[in-house]
């Protein structure tokens, strides 16, 4: 309950209006993910704030093409709360804090997990409406005696609107 309110909180703070313009960025990403020492590739989408100096939600969604190929689909979700810090006009931070789920579908069933992650990417603006995004994230998947700890790494090229 503690950890629900921890991150429902803030995802309500960082929703609220602000009076400035919001500025979106979109970006298809492709990197690599890893856990217990082994590693794969990732693809992904993320919808995060295109302008710094504001607090806002950063939401990511990745598969795993090396799953599909097995037979299953595994997925990964993080909603945080971010802030966009202005290193120059062309260059933001976003560190960011929130929760993930990661769940998976085959013909053997379905599962599912819940955890939380902290990450930071950055963000290059290389046109008003073109970037390019890196980004860092490590997440623990909760269990019921250990958690799950997984990174991941991922460029990414990035819609500006």
């Amino acid at each position: 309950m503690r950890f629900a309110f921890a991150v429902g909180l803030p995802l309500l703070i960082a929703a609220t209006p602000c009076r400035a313009p919001a500025q979106s960025a979109l970006a298809l990403e492709f990197g690599s993910v890893s856990a217990f020492s082994a590693a794969t590739t990732q693809v992904g989408f993320r919808a995060s704030p295109g302008r710094g100096e504001r607090t806002g939600v950063d939401f990511a969604a990745a598969t795993f093409p090396a799953a599909l190929g097995e037979g299953f689909f595994l997925g990964m979700f993080d909603v945080d709360v971010t802030y966009g810090l202005s290193v120059d006009a062309q260059l933001l931070l976003f560190p960011r804090a929130g929760a993930s789920f990661l769940f998976a579908v085959g013909d053997g069933g379905s599962g599912g997990g819940f955890g939380y992650n902290i990450g930071g990417g950055a963000l290059l603006h290389i046109s008003p409406s073109v970037g390019v995004r890196i980004d860092y994230t490590h997440r623990r998947f909760l269990g019921s005696s250990e958690s799950l700890p997984v990174a991941s790494i991922s460029v990414g090229i990035v819609f500006i609107q």
